[in-house]
């Protein structure tokens, strides 16, 4: 399970970097309230609800299985983690491309 998790992070991390590479984050705080806000803001969900499947389907689904104990707030906590790495890994990606 690891090397596809590991490939398949890999990959959408390398499609969410080629959405967001021409977005510059002085202009798109510049761009609130105008036509050009809602793009953005649908491309920032899309890649947020990417980040959501991904997790659902390869870190809680295998965990629930191995563990169904643990529950609760704990994956909130993980999940607000693993935004933060996900987001970290596609600027990183941007910043080198």
């Amino acid at each position: 399970m690891l090397p596809f998790t590991l490939v398949a992070g890999t990959i959408f991390a390398g499609f969410s970097a080629d959405l967001i590479d021409g977005l510059d984050p002085g202009t798109v705080i510049g761009s609130i309230g105008t036509p050009e806000a809602v793009l953005v803001a649908f491309i920032i969900v899309m890649i947020m609800g990417g980040l959501g499947a991904f997790y659902a389907m390869l870190v809680v689904a295998p965990r629930q299985l191995a563990d169904p104990e643990d529950a609760g707030f704990r994956w909130i906590i993980r999940f607000g983690l693993f935004l933060v790495a996900g987001l970290t890994g596609i600027g990183w990606l941007n910043l080198m491309g």
